[in-house]
């Protein structure tokens, strides 16, 4: 008899649920068990082809279940936090225009100094990222740097087309993150990026804010 307190929608869920390597496996468990037992009772009685192929099955599905479940990804459970990064948000979106896509952030890693005055991360996005309609029209591009101690950043602009941007300064009296902000006009449809370039107190630079136009 089965178990009076499970009702069928609860096997349901409970199968529904179950991680389809694990299920698989199960069945392969069970085809198995019914191909080398043969006869179960007087309602399970295979015979010779059909224990036959309730090996053939077993194996299949044990060796599916095993190479599904060793494939998939791993993830750890844990969440990587830059130290000393500002927990405020991005800036919101422009009005009328599609959200954009979340920002393109690295902790900064790599080039002197270790130790003291540095940046820790910085990134940069795109508002509208994937735009449609008439030209020209003009891309702006948000982002933040975030240091610990005190100092200046000197930073510019990088841009896909090769242009040349103006160095700029940021100077911070302590630790914390300060926003930045640039502008593209452009009059034909164009797929490119913008990123920041932090030149000192050391050389690296943020993920690509990438964008799509496309003129009508």
């Amino acid at each position: 008899m089965g178990n009076p307190g499970l009702s069928m929608d609860d096997l349901f869920k409970t199968v529904v649920d179950t991680p389809i390597p694990k299920l698989l496996i199960i069945a392969g468990f069970i085809f198995l068990g019914v191909g080398l037992v043969g006869k179960i009772g007087a309602k399970i009685n295979p015979g010779t082809n059909g224990r036959i192929a309730c090996v053939a099955f077993g194996s299949l599905f044990l060796i599916a279940g095993l190479v599904v479940y060793l494939e998939a990804p791993r993830t750890s459970g844990t969440t990587d936090i830059t130290p000393g990064a500002s927990s405020n948000s991005p800036p919101g979106s422009m009005a009328g225009l599609p959200s954009p896509l979340p920002p393109s952030s690295v902790p900064v890693a790599g080039g002197p100094p270790a130790s003291g005055f540095r940046v820790i991360e910085a990134w940069l996005r795109a508002d509208p990222f994937d735009y449609t309609g008439p030209c020209p029209v003009t891309i702006h591009f948000t982002g933040r740097i975030s240091v610990v101690g005190s100092g200046t950043v000197t930073y510019r602009f990088g841009r896909s087309d090769g242009a040349s941007a103006r160095v700029q300064t940021l100077t911070f009296a302590n630790s914390g993150s300060k926003n930045v902000s640039t502008t593209w006009a452009l009059g034909k449809s164009y797929s490119g990026w913008e990123s920041i370039m932090i030149l000192d107190p050391q050389t690296t630079s943020s993920r690509h804010a990438n964008f799509k136009i496309q003129c009508q």
